[in-house]
């Protein structure tokens, strides 16, 4: 009998998803929070506070994936490695955007997507330098 599915790769995709699993739950939640319509309470009187809350997102599922990487491997995530992941975000992140915008309860906005990639960069710049 012909498998559809060889073992290895559902080996291989359960290892992926369990070395990376703080940095899938957290853009699993991300996107649910973009692409849900969702009520929020009114925002603070603070004039780029949304802007700070995409470059938080995206800073803190970076983060995220340095420690799936620790916590996998014992040692620091090298940068070309997180090169790819910051491209990755960084796709995901205009993506979502894209998918905002032709939802027709959300807004996709350009500047959105400058914050999520600043919140990539602060992580790619700390990954880099220490």
């Amino acid at each position: 009998m012909v498998q559809v599915f060889p073992n290895h790769l559902f080996s291989r995709f359960f290892s992926f998803l369990y070395r990376w699993k703080i940095s899938i739950f957290l853009l699993f939640v991300l996107s649910i929070l973009c692409l849900y319509p969702l009520s929020f309470p009114a925002l603070p009187n603070f004039s780029y506070f949304d802007k700070f809350m995409h470059l938080s997102f995206y800073a803190v599922i970076g983060i995220g994936a340095i420690i799936d990487y620790f916590l996998t491997w014992n040692t620091k995530i090298p940068i070309g490695k997180f090169n790819k992941l910051a491209l990755c975000l960084i796709i995901f992140g205009v993506t979502i955007e894209i998918l905002q915008a032709f939802s027709g309860y959300r807004q996709g906005e350009f500047s959105d997507i400058v914050a999520n990639s600043l919140g990539v960069f602060l992580v790619w710049l700390f990954v880099k330098f220490f």
